[in-house]
């Protein structure tokens, strides 16, 4: 167990002394993951019932251990994201699980996304008419972070990666929301193995406090006028945590935008700013705050007089090669799997065409370094993307599809071969209760299966 008293310092009174005990065993117990359910998930396709998650109510904890959650047919569909319970406390400040969602509509901006976990639910609940600029500085971290992105089934998302200062500068004042789920001495993954006891030291925290002044200044510049900041942690430390909110409010003109439904956790009167502990609930806790550059206006709640530019005007990236045509096999490829293009605007970029929608501002598109894919090269040979089988809006909706058993779809996800139906199609999409799993190519009566390794799990 962590000493108890090396907690107190940091907390700055957060917390009733007789909780330190508590607190300092919750830290060393490793909790379950929540389920994060999609907002048209059907639970009845849940292989056990959940134990509701207080602050957020499309998620929930599985009350058996068995099956693992990571292992049943429901998540390889996408019917829902697993992270720790505490990590939902932001998504929930943002309004992200109410109907309509409060983000539903809106520019947003995830200023430090890998491997996903809140910009994945910030697309959900955007919708069809809002997008979700996903940045991860950290190149290296952005493989999860665009699979994730694909088991939406949305394209309405670019992937950048740039340092949150840059991209202040490209995007001044162009997002409805920013979340900043910033990069902290991560004390509350203590318990799962991530995190050493150092994580508590004056130094490392007043380190990290640095850092994310840095990104929060750079969030400030990137929201409109009226735009919400949601500022969230995995640590414990009043140094990172109310003291950068009080730091906002003061020296950067943001005011405090309290969430009446997170009252319950709120840690200080005077901030709107929330706690979830380990040792009250089941999580590994979490501190989230929500604030807004000025009065809010009509605009912001509508999302409309965003300050990006529209679709058809020019890049300001000069590095950035111009668009590439589709080639001939890709305008074939495209024929023969009869997607619905419509509002799509198709990018070949090197061995990858991305569908961007049409409405996505140029400028974002710019500074993409991943996003919706349709197509992807192997060689000389153009194949359609795994992103183009999950989509679960009207584009792939007339692609050839064949549904299969439980059977079927866990030795499909195990990447095995199918056997298919007699047909003329060469690629067809395998769904599993009206979901889609994937793409398998025709060979003769035996489906060749084109899962990629990332998306291939064991069912138990």
């Amino acid at each position: 167990m962590f000493d108890a008293a090396a907690l107190r310092p940091l907390l700055g009174g957060r917390l009733p002394p007789g909780e330190h005990d508590a607190l300092a065993e919750a830290l060393a117990t490793r909790q379950p993951p929540a389920v994060r359910l999609r907002r048209d998930a059907d639970r009845s396709f849940l292989p056990w019932p959940l134990e509701p998650v207080a602050w957020y109510c499309l998620a929930g904890v599985p009350v058996e251990a068995s099956p693992r959650a990571s292992r049943t047919l429901s998540y390889a569909a996408g019917d829902y994201y697993l992270q720790d319970a505490g990590s939902l406390l932001a998504l929930a400040a943002a309004g992200g699980d109410e109907t309509p969602a409060l983000t539903a509509g809106l520019r947003v901006c995830d200023l430090c996304s890998s491997p996903g976990g809140k910009a994945t639910g910030l697309v959900e609940a955007a919708g069809p008419n809002g997008f979700v600029v996903a940045n991860e500085p950290i190149r290296g971290r952005l493989p999860p972070l665009a699979f994730n992105l694909t088991r939406t089934g949305s394209d309405r998302y670019a992937v950048t990666s740039l340092d949150p200062e840059q991209l202040a500068d490209r995007l001044p004042a162009a997002f409805d929301l920013v979340l900043v789920d910033a990069p902290c001495s991560g004390q509350a993954l203590l318990g799962r193995g991530k995190q050493q006891p150092s994580a508590f030291s004056p130094r490392q925290i007043s380190l990290n406090a640095a850092r994310q002044r840095r990104i929060l200044a750079a969030a400030v510049r990137l929201l409109r006028p009226g735009g919400r900041l949601i500022y969230s942690t995995c640590t414990f430390a009043e140094e990172e945590n109310e003291q950068q909110v009080a730091w906002l409010i003061q020296d950067n003109g943001l005011v405090p935008d309290p969430v009446g439904r997170l009252e319950p956790y709120r840690s200080d009167r005077s901030l709107p700013a929330y706690r979830i502990w380990p040792h009250r609930g089941r999580s590994a806790g979490a501190f989230a705050a929500s604030l807004r550059a000025g009065p809010a206006s009509e605009a912001v709640a509508t999302g409309s007089d965003c300050h990006l530019p529209t679709a058809d005007a020019p890049s300001r990236d000069r590095r950035s090669p111009p668009p590439a045509p589709l080639s001939r096999d890709c305008r074939q490829l495209l024929a023969t799997l009869g997607c619905d293009a419509d509002g799509v605007e198709l990018i070949t970029t090197g061995s990858v065409v991305h569908g961007w929608p049409a409405d996505m501002p140029a400028e974002i598109r710019s500074l993409a370094v991943a996003g919706p894919e349709w197509f992807h090269r192997t060689g000389s040979t153009w194949r359609p993307a795994h992103a183009l089988a999950v989509r679960r809006d009207a584009v792939a909706a007339r692609v050839a599809a064949v549904a299969v058993s439980d059977d079927d779809a866990a030795a499909y996800l195990r990447g095995e071969p199918l056997a298919i139906p007699v047909g003329d199609e060469s690629w067809l999409r395998i769904t599993w209760q009206g979901r889609p799993l994937g793409w398998v190519k025709r060979d003769g009566r035996r489906g060749k299966n084109h899962l990629p390794p990332a998306a291939r799990l064991p069912i138990e």
